[in-house]
């Protein structure tokens, strides 16, 4: 895993470019791009899906509120929801398989990636996926006990505060 962050110590991206170059198209071809970010106006993930697109490349977006619901506000249904999470969360790993296996993605680009299990990105990485993960928020501890463990599969981590 390797790690550009906002701190003056930046891995050059020049990394990044050696690491994509193979099975990357390279002369300006469309991507293919398994995503995770939210899909409300002014959702900053929402606004990388765009910008993706407009670029010209196909992608993909698998969002999270569809497997875990986020809107549950009553005491039972969050309750509900609290007991059901694993098996939620591991519906949704199992759909971004799916989803990779289906489209076999020049890159999985996750942003944030509350839900995404560890197994997901290893099994999406093994098909030759490069794995990145955007994360503008400042602890990776505040947004549940996943992220934390799947860090450590990606091949790239953005990061844009300093720790």
């Amino acid at each position: 895993m390797k790690s550009v962050g906002s701190n003056n110590n930046i891995t050059p991206l020049s990394g990044l470019t050696s690491t994509l170059a193979d099975g990357f198209p390279t002369n300006g071809e469309q991507l293919r791009i398994l995503a995770v970010a939210d899909l409300w106006q002014g959702s900053d993930g929402y606004a990388y899906i765009r910008a993706f697109r407009r670029a010209g490349h196909s992608v993909r977006v698998v969002p999270a509120e569809h497997f875990v619901p986020a809107d549950w506000e009553s005491l039972p249904l969050r309750a509900f929801r609290r007991m059901l999470s694993p098996l939620l969360v591991k519906e949704y790993g199992r759909a971004l398989i799916k989803s990779a296996e289906e489209m076999r993605p020049h890159l999985f680009f996750v942003f944030k990636g509350r839900y995404v299990v560890p197994e997901a990105v290893h099994k999406i990485r093994e098909m030759g996926v490069v794995a990145i993960n955007f994360y503008p928020d400042v602890s990776f501890l505040a947004h549940g006990s996943y992220l934390p463990v799947a860090l450590p599969e990606y091949d790239w981590i953005f990061q844009t505060k300093t720790f």
